[in-house]
Protein backbone atom coordinates (compact mmCIF):
# COMPACT_ATOMS: atom_id res chain seq x y z
CA UNK A 1 0.00 0.00 0.00
CA UNK A 2 1.37 3.31 -0.92
CA UNK A 3 2.16 5.14 2.18
CA UNK A 4 1.21 9.23 1.43
CA UNK A 5 1.04 11.98 4.36
CA UNK A 6 0.16 15.14 3.84
CA UNK A 7 2.66 17.48 5.29
CA UNK A 8 0.48 20.88 4.97
CA UNK A 9 -2.27 22.42 2.48
CA UNK A 10 -2.07 26.23 1.79
CA UNK A 11 -4.05 28.70 -0.20
CA UNK A 12 -2.22 30.69 -3.39
CA UNK A 13 -3.38 33.72 -4.13
CA UNK A 14 -2.73 35.75 -7.42
CA UNK A 15 0.49 37.49 -6.61
CA UNK A 16 -1.21 41.11 -8.19
CA UNK A 17 -4.31 41.98 -7.15
CA UNK A 18 -6.97 41.19 -10.27
CA UNK A 19 -8.52 44.35 -10.97
CA UNK A 20 -12.51 45.78 -10.30
CA UNK A 21 -13.55 45.58 -13.89
CA UNK A 22 -12.06 42.12 -14.40
CA UNK A 23 -13.69 41.01 -11.20
CA UNK A 24 -16.62 38.74 -13.28
CA UNK A 25 -16.22 36.41 -16.23
CA UNK A 26 -19.17 34.79 -17.99
CA UNK A 27 -18.81 31.20 -19.04
CA UNK A 28 -19.69 30.63 -23.00
CA UNK A 29 -22.59 27.81 -23.48
CA UNK A 30 -20.04 25.24 -24.05
CA UNK A 31 -18.78 25.84 -20.81
CA UNK A 32 -22.78 26.25 -19.36
CA UNK A 33 -23.36 22.51 -20.39
CA UNK A 34 -20.32 20.65 -19.24
CA UNK A 35 -20.72 18.65 -16.20
CA UNK A 36 -19.43 19.82 -13.10
CA UNK A 37 -16.05 17.59 -13.13
CA UNK A 38 -11.92 17.58 -13.38
CA UNK A 39 -9.34 17.54 -15.31
CA UNK A 40 -6.44 15.35 -14.12
CA UNK A 41 -2.98 15.30 -14.80
CA UNK A 42 0.04 14.20 -12.81
CA UNK A 43 3.68 14.48 -14.14
CA UNK A 44 6.87 12.92 -12.26
CA UNK A 45 9.95 13.90 -11.85
CA UNK A 46 13.09 11.70 -11.41
CA UNK A 47 15.73 14.35 -11.29
CA UNK A 48 17.09 15.68 -8.19
CA UNK A 49 17.47 19.76 -7.54
CA UNK A 50 20.61 20.45 -6.09
CA UNK A 51 18.87 22.35 -3.13
CA UNK A 52 16.17 19.46 -2.57
CA UNK A 53 12.50 19.24 -3.01
CA UNK A 54 11.82 21.71 0.01
CA UNK A 55 13.40 24.96 -2.86
CA UNK A 56 11.63 23.15 -5.52
CA UNK A 57 8.10 23.31 -3.24
CA UNK A 58 9.10 27.17 -2.49
CA UNK A 59 9.61 27.74 -6.44
CA UNK A 60 6.58 26.31 -7.74
CA UNK A 61 4.42 28.12 -4.42
CA UNK A 62 6.03 31.39 -5.53
CA UNK A 63 5.89 30.91 -9.44
CA UNK A 64 2.03 29.82 -9.38
CA UNK A 65 1.29 33.25 -7.58
CA UNK A 66 2.78 35.10 -10.28
CA UNK A 67 1.40 33.02 -12.86
CA UNK A 68 -2.10 33.41 -11.32
CA UNK A 69 -1.82 37.21 -12.59
CA UNK A 70 -2.30 35.76 -15.73
CA UNK A 71 -4.57 33.45 -15.25
CA UNK A 72 -6.89 34.98 -12.63
CA UNK A 73 -10.28 33.45 -13.48
CA UNK A 74 -8.40 30.27 -11.66
CA UNK A 75 -7.99 31.51 -8.09
CA UNK A 76 -11.68 32.61 -8.22
CA UNK A 77 -14.83 30.48 -8.11
CA UNK A 78 -18.04 29.68 -9.84
CA UNK A 79 -21.35 31.18 -8.38
CA UNK A 80 -24.88 31.05 -9.38
CA UNK A 81 -27.14 33.93 -9.58
CA UNK A 82 -30.19 33.51 -7.21
CA UNK A 83 -32.70 34.76 -9.88
CA UNK A 84 -31.74 32.35 -12.32
CA UNK A 85 -29.36 29.48 -13.38
CA UNK A 86 -26.91 31.54 -15.09
CA UNK A 87 -23.38 30.67 -13.76
CA UNK A 88 -20.28 32.65 -14.16
CA UNK A 89 -16.82 33.01 -12.80
CA UNK A 90 -16.14 35.33 -9.79
CA UNK A 91 -12.33 36.12 -10.21
CA UNK A 92 -12.21 37.40 -6.63
CA UNK A 93 -8.64 36.07 -6.03
CA UNK A 94 -9.81 33.67 -3.27
CA UNK A 95 -7.08 31.27 -4.39
CA UNK A 96 -6.22 27.82 -5.04
CA UNK A 97 -5.19 24.97 -3.07
CA UNK A 98 -1.80 23.95 -2.67
CA UNK A 99 -0.84 20.46 -1.39
CA UNK A 100 2.35 18.87 0.06
CA UNK A 101 2.71 15.90 0.98
CA UNK A 102 5.60 12.81 1.29
CA UNK A 103 5.47 9.30 -0.01
CA UNK A 104 7.50 6.80 1.39
CA UNK A 105 8.36 4.46 -1.64
CA UNK A 106 11.48 4.90 -4.08
CA UNK A 107 10.61 6.94 -7.35
CA UNK A 108 12.55 4.88 -9.54
CA UNK A 109 10.48 1.47 -8.72
CA UNK A 110 7.58 3.29 -8.34
CA UNK A 111 7.67 4.07 -12.27
CA UNK A 112 8.88 0.76 -12.73
CA UNK A 113 5.38 -0.88 -11.77
CA UNK A 114 3.01 2.32 -11.17
CA UNK A 115 0.35 1.23 -8.66
CA UNK A 116 -2.04 2.31 -10.85
CA UNK A 117 -5.38 1.65 -8.58
CA UNK A 118 -3.36 4.38 -5.97
CA UNK A 119 -2.32 7.23 -8.13
CA UNK A 120 -5.32 9.19 -7.01
CA UNK A 121 -3.53 8.97 -3.48
CA UNK A 122 -1.58 11.99 -5.34
CA UNK A 123 -3.85 14.13 -6.90
CA UNK A 124 -5.90 17.17 -4.96
CA UNK A 125 -9.15 15.17 -4.24
CA UNK A 126 -7.86 11.77 -5.09
CA UNK A 127 -8.01 12.19 -8.52
CA UNK A 128 -11.90 12.59 -8.66
CA UNK A 129 -13.47 13.22 -12.24
CA UNK A 130 -16.37 15.18 -10.08
CA UNK A 131 -16.06 18.61 -8.24
CA UNK A 132 -18.32 21.14 -6.79
CA UNK A 133 -18.76 24.45 -6.87
CA UNK A 134 -17.17 25.51 -3.47
CA UNK A 135 -14.08 23.80 -4.74
CA UNK A 136 -11.07 26.04 -5.80
CA UNK A 137 -11.25 25.94 -9.41
CA UNK A 138 -7.21 24.64 -9.25
CA UNK A 139 -5.97 22.42 -6.97
CA UNK A 140 -2.01 21.28 -7.09
CA UNK A 141 -0.48 18.65 -4.79
CA UNK A 142 3.06 18.40 -4.48
CA UNK A 143 4.52 14.59 -3.95
CA UNK A 144 8.08 14.50 -2.33
CA UNK A 145 9.40 11.07 -2.68
CA UNK A 146 11.56 9.64 -0.15
CA UNK A 147 13.98 8.24 0.23
CA UNK A 148 16.14 8.49 -3.23
CA UNK A 149 14.22 11.95 -4.35
CA UNK A 150 12.27 12.86 -6.83
CA UNK A 151 8.40 14.40 -7.02
CA UNK A 152 5.69 14.20 -8.70
CA UNK A 153 2.96 17.21 -9.59
CA UNK A 154 -0.63 16.27 -9.25
CA UNK A 155 -2.89 18.74 -10.87
CA UNK A 156 -6.47 19.27 -10.96
CA UNK A 157 -8.37 22.33 -12.83
CA UNK A 158 -11.53 22.71 -13.46
CA UNK A 159 -13.46 21.40 -16.50
CA UNK A 160 -16.38 23.88 -15.82
CA UNK A 161 -13.58 26.66 -16.97
CA UNK A 162 -11.64 24.77 -19.21
CA UNK A 163 -10.61 22.23 -21.41
CA UNK A 164 -7.70 19.99 -22.30
CA UNK A 165 -5.77 22.72 -24.59
CA UNK A 166 -6.27 25.09 -21.89
CA UNK A 167 -5.32 23.08 -19.23
CA UNK A 168 -1.58 22.34 -21.39
CA UNK A 169 -1.53 26.29 -21.68
CA UNK A 170 -1.80 26.81 -17.98
CA UNK A 171 1.11 24.32 -17.30
CA UNK A 172 3.00 25.73 -20.44
CA UNK A 173 2.96 29.21 -18.73
CA UNK A 174 3.38 28.02 -14.75
CA UNK A 175 6.23 25.61 -15.97
CA UNK A 176 8.24 28.71 -17.97
CA UNK A 177 7.61 31.48 -14.50
CA UNK A 178 8.89 28.14 -12.59
CA UNK A 179 12.10 28.29 -15.10
CA UNK A 180 12.42 32.20 -14.44
CA UNK A 181 11.26 33.18 -18.10
CA UNK A 182 8.40 35.56 -16.21
CA UNK A 183 5.14 35.87 -17.16
CA UNK A 184 4.54 36.34 -20.93
CA UNK A 185 1.47 34.04 -21.70
CA UNK A 186 -1.45 36.14 -22.29
CA UNK A 187 -4.48 33.65 -22.01
CA UNK A 188 -7.72 35.22 -24.14
CA UNK A 189 -10.74 34.68 -21.81
CA UNK A 190 -13.08 35.64 -24.59
CA UNK A 191 -15.29 32.02 -25.04
CA UNK A 192 -18.58 33.36 -24.19
CA UNK A 193 -18.12 36.43 -26.91
CA UNK A 194 -17.53 34.00 -29.27
CA UNK A 195 -20.14 31.40 -27.86
CA UNK A 196 -22.59 33.44 -26.08
CA UNK A 197 -23.77 31.60 -22.87
CA UNK A 198 -28.15 30.83 -23.25
CA UNK A 199 -30.39 31.60 -20.23
CA UNK A 200 -31.67 28.08 -20.45
CA UNK A 201 -29.19 25.04 -20.98
CA UNK A 202 -28.75 22.60 -18.11
CA UNK A 203 -25.40 21.07 -17.48
CA UNK A 204 -24.60 17.56 -18.37
CA UNK A 205 -25.73 15.46 -15.39
CA UNK A 206 -23.02 11.97 -15.14
CA UNK A 207 -23.26 9.34 -12.37
CA UNK A 208 -19.84 8.08 -11.04
CA UNK A 209 -19.26 4.52 -11.29
CA UNK A 210 -16.51 2.65 -10.02
CA UNK A 211 -14.19 1.25 -13.13
CA UNK A 212 -11.89 -1.47 -13.45
CA UNK A 213 -9.02 1.03 -15.17
CA UNK A 214 -6.18 -0.46 -17.79
CA UNK A 215 -2.78 1.48 -18.88
CA UNK A 216 -2.06 0.51 -22.47
CA UNK A 217 0.93 1.28 -24.45
CA UNK A 218 1.03 1.31 -28.22
CA UNK A 219 4.41 1.20 -29.54
CA UNK A 220 5.17 3.67 -32.79
CA UNK A 221 6.62 0.27 -34.32
CA UNK A 222 3.37 -1.25 -33.40
CA UNK A 223 1.26 1.73 -34.54
CA UNK A 224 2.75 1.27 -37.70
CA UNK A 225 1.25 -2.61 -37.92
CA UNK A 226 -2.07 -1.05 -37.60
CA UNK A 227 -1.91 1.29 -39.81
CA UNK A 228 -0.29 -0.30 -42.29
CA UNK A 229 -3.43 -3.31 -41.58
CA UNK A 230 -4.78 -4.76 -45.38
CA UNK A 231 -8.06 -3.44 -44.62
CA UNK A 232 -7.38 0.32 -45.16
CA UNK A 233 -5.67 -0.50 -48.70
CA UNK A 234 -9.52 -1.09 -50.49
CA UNK A 235 -10.95 1.60 -52.24
CA UNK A 236 -13.34 2.98 -49.44
CA UNK A 237 -10.79 3.61 -46.46
CA UNK A 238 -7.25 5.43 -46.60
CA UNK A 239 -4.70 5.26 -43.98
CA UNK A 240 -5.97 6.34 -41.03
CA UNK A 241 -4.49 8.87 -38.74
CA UNK A 242 -2.86 7.21 -35.47
CA UNK A 243 -5.75 8.80 -33.16
CA UNK A 244 -8.76 7.81 -35.64
CA UNK A 245 -6.32 4.13 -36.55
CA UNK A 246 -6.15 3.33 -32.25
CA UNK A 247 -9.65 4.76 -31.35
CA UNK A 248 -11.11 2.42 -33.76
CA UNK A 249 -8.82 -0.66 -32.45
CA UNK A 250 -10.43 0.22 -28.67
CA UNK A 251 -13.82 0.98 -29.98
CA UNK A 252 -13.72 -2.79 -31.26
CA UNK A 253 -12.01 -3.98 -28.19
CA UNK A 254 -14.59 -2.33 -25.57
CA UNK A 255 -17.56 -3.30 -27.76
CA UNK A 256 -16.51 -6.90 -28.28
CA UNK A 257 -15.63 -6.86 -24.28
CA UNK A 258 -19.55 -5.99 -23.13
CA UNK A 259 -21.16 -8.59 -21.74
CA UNK A 260 -25.05 -8.89 -20.59
CA UNK A 261 -27.80 -6.29 -22.03
CA UNK A 262 -24.56 -3.57 -23.20
CA UNK A 263 -24.00 -6.24 -26.01
CA UNK A 264 -27.53 -5.49 -27.30
CA UNK A 265 -27.24 -2.12 -27.65
CA UNK A 266 -26.21 0.34 -30.43
CA UNK A 267 -23.19 1.33 -30.07
CA UNK A 268 -21.98 5.11 -30.17
CA UNK A 269 -18.60 7.35 -29.77
CA UNK A 270 -18.37 10.33 -28.11
CA UNK A 271 -14.83 12.62 -29.43
CA UNK A 272 -14.22 15.91 -28.33
CA UNK A 273 -13.12 18.22 -31.27
CA UNK A 274 -10.76 20.95 -30.50
CA UNK A 275 -12.71 24.20 -32.54
CA UNK A 276 -9.85 26.62 -32.46
CA UNK A 277 -8.01 25.21 -35.57
CA UNK A 278 -11.49 24.98 -37.55
CA UNK A 279 -12.75 28.62 -36.86
CA UNK A 280 -12.23 31.30 -39.72
CA UNK A 281 -10.19 33.50 -38.33
CA UNK A 282 -8.55 30.39 -36.55
CA UNK A 283 -8.15 30.91 -33.01
CA UNK A 284 -4.75 30.74 -31.15
CA UNK A 285 -4.22 28.37 -28.06
CA UNK A 286 -4.35 30.60 -26.08
CA UNK A 287 -7.83 30.87 -26.21
CA UNK A 288 -9.05 30.05 -22.67
CA UNK A 289 -12.21 28.33 -22.28
CA UNK A 290 -13.99 24.87 -23.45
CA UNK A 291 -13.72 25.30 -27.23
CA UNK A 292 -14.39 22.44 -28.59
CA UNK A 293 -17.42 20.02 -30.17
CA UNK A 294 -18.36 16.49 -29.21
CA UNK A 295 -18.93 14.52 -32.76
CA UNK A 296 -20.77 11.12 -32.46
CA UNK A 297 -19.18 8.45 -34.86
CA UNK A 298 -21.69 5.57 -34.89
CA UNK A 299 -21.85 1.91 -35.02
CA UNK A 300 -22.85 -0.06 -37.96
CA UNK A 301 -26.72 -0.81 -39.67
CA UNK A 302 -25.88 -4.32 -39.67
CA UNK A 303 -24.90 -7.00 -37.01
CA UNK A 304 -21.29 -7.25 -37.02
CA UNK A 305 -20.15 -4.77 -39.42
CA UNK A 306 -18.85 -2.13 -36.81
CA UNK A 307 -16.06 -5.28 -35.80
CA UNK A 308 -14.62 -4.86 -39.58
CA UNK A 309 -11.39 -3.03 -39.48
CA UNK A 310 -11.27 0.42 -41.31
CA UNK A 311 -15.44 0.86 -40.77
CA UNK A 312 -15.24 2.80 -37.51
CA UNK A 313 -11.97 4.40 -38.48
CA UNK A 314 -14.56 5.76 -41.34
CA UNK A 315 -17.19 7.10 -39.22
CA UNK A 316 -14.97 8.60 -36.94
CA UNK A 317 -13.43 10.46 -40.19
CA UNK A 318 -16.99 11.41 -41.25
CA UNK A 319 -18.15 12.62 -38.23
CA UNK A 320 -14.92 14.81 -37.37
CA UNK A 321 -15.14 15.87 -41.38
CA UNK A 322 -18.51 17.64 -40.85
CA UNK A 323 -16.63 20.53 -38.90
CA UNK A 324 -13.68 21.28 -41.00
CA UNK A 325 -14.13 24.01 -43.21
CA UNK A 326 -16.86 25.56 -41.60
CA UNK A 327 -18.36 29.43 -40.85
CA UNK A 328 -18.31 30.55 -37.30
CA UNK A 329 -22.32 30.19 -37.83
CA UNK A 330 -21.89 26.79 -38.80
CA UNK A 331 -19.69 25.69 -36.27
CA UNK A 332 -22.01 28.06 -33.66
CA UNK A 333 -24.42 25.79 -34.51
CA UNK A 334 -22.75 22.43 -34.70
CA UNK A 335 -21.67 23.02 -30.81
CA UNK A 336 -25.12 23.83 -29.77
CA UNK A 337 -26.28 21.49 -31.42
CA UNK A 338 -23.79 18.52 -29.67
CA UNK A 339 -24.31 20.75 -26.69
CA UNK A 340 -28.32 19.95 -26.35
CA UNK A 341 -27.77 16.37 -27.92
CA UNK A 342 -25.14 15.70 -24.86
CA UNK A 343 -27.41 17.44 -22.20
CA UNK A 344 -30.60 15.06 -23.57
CA UNK A 345 -28.58 11.92 -23.98
CA UNK A 346 -27.29 12.54 -20.16
CA UNK A 347 -30.94 12.97 -19.04
CA UNK A 348 -32.60 9.93 -21.44
CA UNK A 349 -29.57 7.67 -19.94
CA UNK A 350 -30.60 8.63 -16.34
CA UNK A 351 -34.34 7.33 -16.57
CA UNK A 352 -33.52 4.57 -18.99
CA UNK A 353 -31.01 2.88 -15.91
CA UNK A 354 -33.41 3.61 -13.31
CA UNK A 355 -36.15 1.54 -15.63
CA UNK A 356 -33.75 -0.95 -16.99
CA UNK A 357 -34.16 -0.07 -20.66
CA UNK A 358 -31.15 1.75 -21.78
CA UNK A 359 -30.37 1.36 -25.90
CA UNK A 360 -27.48 3.10 -26.51
CA UNK A 361 -23.78 1.80 -25.37
CA UNK A 362 -21.49 5.07 -25.33
CA UNK A 363 -17.96 5.21 -25.42
CA UNK A 364 -16.01 8.35 -24.90
CA UNK A 365 -12.42 9.04 -26.35
CA UNK A 366 -10.66 11.87 -25.72
CA UNK A 367 -7.24 12.42 -27.62
CA UNK A 368 -4.13 14.45 -25.36
CA UNK A 369 -1.60 13.10 -28.26
CA UNK A 370 -0.69 16.65 -29.46
CA UNK A 371 -0.09 18.48 -25.81
CA UNK A 372 3.24 18.69 -24.88
CA UNK A 373 3.53 17.17 -21.42
CA UNK A 374 6.57 15.50 -21.64
CA UNK A 375 7.99 19.17 -22.58
CA UNK A 376 6.67 20.45 -19.33
CA UNK A 377 9.95 21.43 -17.41
CA UNK A 378 9.79 23.17 -14.51
CA UNK A 379 13.79 23.75 -14.08
CA UNK A 380 14.90 20.35 -13.01
CA UNK A 381 14.29 18.33 -16.44
CA UNK A 382 11.34 16.52 -18.26
CA UNK A 383 9.04 14.61 -16.88
CA UNK A 384 10.08 11.15 -16.49
CA UNK A 385 5.83 10.42 -16.66
CA UNK A 386 2.93 11.63 -17.23
CA UNK A 387 -0.60 9.85 -15.81
CA UNK A 388 -4.01 10.49 -15.34
CA UNK A 389 -5.49 8.74 -12.04
CA UNK A 390 -7.96 6.07 -11.98
CA UNK A 391 -11.57 6.69 -13.77
CA UNK A 392 -14.37 7.06 -11.82
CA UNK A 393 -16.69 7.18 -15.71
CA UNK A 394 -18.06 4.42 -17.65
CA UNK A 395 -16.64 3.51 -21.31
CA UNK A 396 -14.14 6.65 -20.84
CA UNK A 397 -10.36 6.11 -22.58
CA UNK A 398 -8.04 8.65 -22.89
CA UNK A 399 -4.88 8.52 -25.19
CA UNK A 400 -1.55 10.34 -24.40
CA UNK A 401 1.68 10.24 -26.65
CA UNK A 402 4.49 7.85 -24.97
CA UNK A 403 7.37 9.42 -23.60
CA UNK A 404 10.13 9.93 -26.36
CA UNK A 405 6.93 9.93 -28.98
CA UNK A 406 7.30 6.53 -29.01
CA UNK A 407 3.70 5.41 -29.51
CA UNK A 408 0.72 6.51 -27.58
CA UNK A 409 0.05 5.41 -24.08
CA UNK A 410 -4.12 4.90 -23.32
CA UNK A 411 -5.91 5.04 -20.47
CA UNK A 412 -9.15 2.63 -20.10
CA UNK A 413 -11.94 3.03 -17.89
CA UNK A 414 -14.41 -0.06 -18.01
CA UNK A 415 -16.60 -2.33 -15.71
CA UNK A 416 -14.84 -4.63 -14.38
CA UNK A 417 -16.40 -7.98 -16.17
CA UNK A 418 -15.92 -6.08 -19.22
CA UNK A 419 -12.69 -5.00 -18.36
CA UNK A 420 -11.52 -8.89 -18.19
CA UNK A 421 -12.86 -9.61 -21.63
CA UNK A 422 -10.92 -6.52 -23.10
CA UNK A 423 -7.13 -7.16 -21.73
CA UNK A 424 -7.59 -10.13 -23.15
CA UNK A 425 -8.75 -9.45 -27.00
CA UNK A 426 -6.30 -11.13 -29.24
CA UNK A 427 -6.40 -7.93 -31.37
CA UNK A 428 -5.20 -5.74 -28.48
CA UNK A 429 -2.83 -7.90 -27.24
CA UNK A 430 -0.96 -8.06 -30.42
CA UNK A 431 -0.60 -4.72 -30.81
CA UNK A 432 0.25 -3.58 -27.01
CA UNK A 433 2.66 -4.02 -24.22
CA UNK A 434 1.18 -6.06 -21.79
CA UNK A 435 -1.56 -3.87 -19.97
CA UNK A 436 -1.23 -2.73 -16.43
CA UNK A 437 -5.08 -3.20 -15.30
CA UNK A 438 -6.50 -2.32 -11.63
CA UNK A 439 -10.20 -2.20 -9.97
CA UNK A 440 -10.43 1.30 -9.17
CA UNK A 441 -13.42 1.52 -6.14
CA UNK A 442 -14.80 4.84 -5.42
CA UNK A 443 -13.54 6.47 -2.28
CA UNK A 444 -10.34 4.08 -2.33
Amino acid sequence: MLSVQVLKRETIKPSTPTPPHLKFLDLSFLDQYIYNGSINVILFYSAAHPNGTAEISDRLRSSLSDTLTRFYPLAGRIKKCPSSDKIYVECNDEGVEFTTSRVEHDLDSFLADPPIMQLGQLFPMGGSSFSSYDRPLLSVQFNEFTPGGGCALGVTMSHKLADGTSFMEFLKAWADVTRGRGVHACPKFESAALFPPRDVLPEIQITPAAQSTARLLIRARQLETLRDSPAYAQERARTPTRVEAVIALLWRCAMRAAVGEARARRPEGLVPVNLRPRMRPQLTEDYFGNLFAVVYPSGGERVGEEHEQGFLEGRLREAISGLNGATHEELMAAAAVAAERAVKAAAERAVAIAAGAEEVERYMFTSWCRFPFYETDFGWGEPAWVAVPPFDLKNWFVLMSARGGDGVEVWAGLEEAEMEGFAKDLELLALTSSPATSVHALGS
